[in-house]
């Protein structure tokens, strides 16, 4: 299991580009001083650097929904090279955190894993599983994968998957997806 953590300095970019474009201040999170509460003034001070970070969190958030639209409208329009390389994308983004699996949901994304699920090339297929199988972890997501029957294709893949990866994820996908309570 990889677990370092690396900066993603093109998102960074992005993010802070939109900001720049929609006139959103840009802060660097910082520890508020700890001791005593201090005067009004420096709780005002307090309560605008929340706000700023709150105001940048939902910039960063919202900038992170663009190279995921990318992708996805690449999933439905692209040449099977351009699919391989989204459906890569997207496994890697759905891998990095519920945002991301949000997101990615919420970009319309299932149908389009679901369909290249059943693709002939294997390298599409194992990329289009695996995001199936982090995007269910999100409880919300469920639902939305239960409800674009992708289940069949699954059970495709477990029956007649060329890799290993590819039937394991299957199998977890659809352990995962049926840990629900609809």
């Amino acid at each position: 299991m990889h677990v370092a953590l690396i900066p993603n300095y093109a998102l960074k970019s992005l993010i802070h580009q939109w900001c720049q474009e929609n006139n959103i201040p840009t802060i660097k999170p910082t520890l508020s001083p700890s001791g005593s509460e201090g005067s009004s003034s420096s709780k005002i001070k307090k309560c605008k650097k929340a706000i700023d970070y709150v105001s940048a969190t939902k910039a960063a958030i919202y900038a992170g929904k663009i190279p995921v639209e990318f992708l996805v409208g690449k999933l439905a329009t692209g040449s099977p090279d351009i699919q391989r390389q989204a459906t890569s994308e997207l496994r890697l983004l759905a891998k990095t955190g519920m945002d991301n699996r949000r997101i990615i949901a919420q970009s319309g994304a299932i149908p389009f894993l679901m369909t290249l699920v059943g693709s002939r090339d294997i390298r599409i297929r194992k990329n289009a599983v695996t995001p199936l199988l982090n995007l269910s972890i999100h409880e919300n997501n469920k639902i939305l994968i239960m409800s674009a029957g992708v289940i069949d294709s699954l059970i495709e893949v477990l029956q007649c998957g060329k890799t290993m990866e590819a039937r394991e994820n299957a199998t977890a996908s659809i352990f995962s997806l049926f840990v629900i309570d609809e």
